[in-house]
C-alpha cells in the first residue's frame, strides 16, 4: 500500500514540475530582427515587446511597445528623427550587444547591453 502511495505522490509531483520548471524563452546570441517583418522579441511575460515599430510613412522606429493591448502603444524608442527603411536589422552580437544596421542612419551606432527598470504606478 505503502509502495503504491509513494508511487501516485510521485507520478503527480513530476506532473507539475512539468507544468512549472518550463525552460523561458530565450534570445539566441546572433539572432536579428529584420524592419517589415512583423518579428520581435517579447519579453518574459509577454507584455512587452522589442523591435522595429511600424510609422504611419512606411519607416519604422526601434523600440519596445506594449504588445498585450490590441493598439500596440510605443513606450521606447531610439532615434527617433531618423527612421529606418525597411530591410534594415537589429542583431543580438556575442557580446550582448544590439548591433543596428541602419539604411537611413549615418553611421554604425551600437547600442551597448544595458539594465533598466520601470514600473507603471497607479491608484
Amino acid at each position: 500500500m505503502a509502495v503504491a502511495l509513494i508511487s501516485w505522490f510521485l507520478v503527480l509531483f513530476s506532473s507539475f514540475h512539468g507544468c512549472y520548471a518550463q525552460i523561458p524563452p530565450n534570445i539566441s546570441l546572433g539572432s536579428s530582427i529584420v524592419a517589415g517583418s512583423n518579428a520581435s522579441w517579447r519579453s518574459l511575460s509577454a507584455d512587452f515587446a522589442f523591435g522595429f515599430y511600424p510609422l504611419a510613412s512606411g519607416l519604422y522606429l526601434v523600440g519596445i511597445w506594449f504588445d498585450k493591448i490590441s493598439e500596440r502603444t510605443l513606450v521606447w524608442s531610439a532615434n527617433r528623427d531618423n527612421p529606418a527603411e525597411r530591410g534594415s536589422t537589429v542583431r543580438l552580437t556575442l557580446p550582448g550587444q544590439l548591433e543596428p544596421q541602419i539604411r537611413q542612419w549615418q553611421h554604425s551606432t551600437y547600442i551597448r547591453r544595458s539594465r533598466c527598470k520601470f514600473g507603471v504606478h497607479g491608484k
